[in-house]
């Protein structure tokens, strides 16, 4: 994988010493050597280092959010330097894979890109809900299921890493309960995103289902089906 990087300005002097400033952090990268920097205003791309970065290739669904895998590299900064923030051209081999906007990486921190849609992976995400039930204070349960299908058209294994949420309730009027859960998926308690790693073999289709009611008292609105 090949990357590079656009800083949004650079000053360069006789000292030829590079300073860039992202949010609350400012950065200095020595030149590799004399820079002239001609007086037209226009910017000039000045060349501060270069490293290679180890990258490892997976698939990424967010099934809420979209209906297609991404192909994702995920890196660490190992050139003993940060990486500042900008944008990111990306080539595979001597194709170009597409632009990216790249965030402030420390050294040693790990980042990761996207490459683009993957066509041979298919996803479709169904939300089913049951009737609603009553209690004697009048607060309204609601039964969901969360059903990801996975379809791999292609002859080879898919290896997928797959995202999605679920509600999470900030009040005690308000309840959330799982009442199943693939055994694939991990949840955080915190943010209601679970996530699951999972193989599909070739022309297989994978079903991941999560299970869960939710409770909320009779003037709460609950959000449409689509919106879980």
């Amino acid at each position: 994988e090949v990357v590079s990087t656009e800083t949004p300005e650079a000053e360069l002097g006789e000292g030829a010493v590079a300073a860039a400033a992202s949010s609350a952090t400012t950065v200095e990268h020595r030149a590799l050597g004399r820079v002239s920097i001609p007086s037209s205003g226009r910017p000039t791309r000045v060349e501060l280092f270069t490293a290679k970065l180890h990258a490892f290739r997976h698939l990424e669904v967010a099934p809420r959010e979209r209906g297609v895998a991404m192909e994702v590299v995920r890196l660490v900064n190992t050139s003993g330097r940060p990486l500042l923030p900008g944008k990111v051209r990306m080539h595979r081999g001597l194709r170009f894979a597409g632009t990216a906007r790249m965030p402030h990486v420390m050294d040693a921190e790990q980042f990761k890109l996207p490459l683009g849609t993957e066509a041979s992976v298919r996803v479709k995400r169904r939300v089913h809900t049951d009737p609603t039930q009553r209690s004697m204070t009048g607060a309204r349960s609601t039964a969901i299921e969360i059903e990801t299908e996975i379809y791999n058209v292609s002859d080879g294994v898919a290896a997928i890493i797959v995202h999605d949420r679920i509600p999470v309730s900030r009040t005690q009027d308000s309840r959330v309960a799982v009442k199943s859960l693939d055994r694939a998926f991990e949840v955080d308690p915190r943010t209601g995103v679970y996530a699951a790693r999972v193989e599909v073999g070739p022309h297989e289709r994978r079903n991941l289902r999560v299970h869960f009611t939710l409770t909320v008292p009779r003037k709460v609105k609950l959000t449409p089906p689509g919106g879980y």
